[in-house]
């Protein structure tokens, strides 16, 4: 683990250096303490590694230009836990969504998501996130994620993992639990290609219960594991287009809730 500050800002204009403020109480900007860093003049981002986790931190920037600073307003942040094992590691806190994985992505929410208890989002049909950074999904990876479907829930498919947030074409690339009539992806944990067959798991998805789960993809092979244990392997013709990060029922799939979501 890794615990951070991580701060960007804008700035007009040309300054000659910036320094970097950060204690544990309030700064009085009258009486400054000596600056944690200086930063050139062009900077407009900085990440603070030096921070203990979950721990409330009082940080002020300043400009200096011709030996004349200036300095900023006040804000309260606290230090998050970044995990450098995963690019994406999604948990939710108070009602808020946070992504401790090292790859920072930023995620929009689409529709109807709640950030429950216990790392849980729960999506209504067509909801999801989407990330703000490409996916290559024509590379090595590996998704771990627990999810849950109510015997009540009615769809095709629940969608759990997509390249794609719109129409589905060509490159198209999903993980999906197959719903009670789409023939031999019923109700299957499956990886789903535009335009080929799936690879599906021989395990059925019972229905009322959490069922952990993991999909990863090696050297252009897919294995899928249910509660640890693997159900399918095997290869595709085709080959996944890299696009943005779609978790969630989006495209018309059902309601499904996801927790403790994660991906190398």
């Amino acid at each position: 683990m890794t615990n951070r500050l991580e701060m960007n800002w804008k700035l007009d204009g040309f300054v000659d250096e910036q320094r970097y403020y950060c204690s544990e109480t309030p700064i009085d900007k009258s009486s400054l303490p000596a600056p944690k860093a200086v930063l050139a003049g062009y900077a407009r981002d900085y990440v603070d590694t030096d921070v203990v986790a979950n721990k409330t931190y009082y940080v002020r920037f300043s400009s200096v230009k011709n030996g004349v600073e200036k300095i900023s307003g006040e804000v309260q942040v606290k230090a998050s836990v970044v995990d450098p094992n995963f690019k994406v590691k999604l948990i939710t806190q108070n009602g808020v969504l946070v992504d401790n994985g090292y790859s920072e992505f930023i995620w929009t929410k689409v529709g109807v998501v709640n950030y429950n208890e216990n790392n849980e989002l729960a999506f209504n049909q067509s909801a999801y996130l989407k990330s703000d950074k490409i996916f290559n999904f024509n590379a090595d990876f590996e998704f771990e994620f627990e999810f849950y479907i109510a015997s009540s829930a009615t769809d095709a498919y629940f969608g759990i993992v997509k390249n794609t947030e719109t129409v589905w074409e060509s490159g198209g690339f999903q993980i999906s639990i197959g719903g009670t009539n789409v023939g031999y992806e019923s109700n299957k944990l499956l990886c789903g290609f535009y335009g080929s067959g799936s690879i599906v798991s021989s395990a059925n998805i019972d229905r009322n219960i959490w069922t952990s789960a993991k999909v990863t993809r090696i050297s252009g092979v897919y294995t899928l594991y249910l509660n640890e244990v693997r159900t399918a392997s095997g290869s595709s013709n085709q080959n996944p287009t890299s696009g943005i990060l779609v978790v969630g029922p989006s495209m018309s799939t059902g309601p499904i809730k996801i927790r403790n979501f994660k991906c190398k």
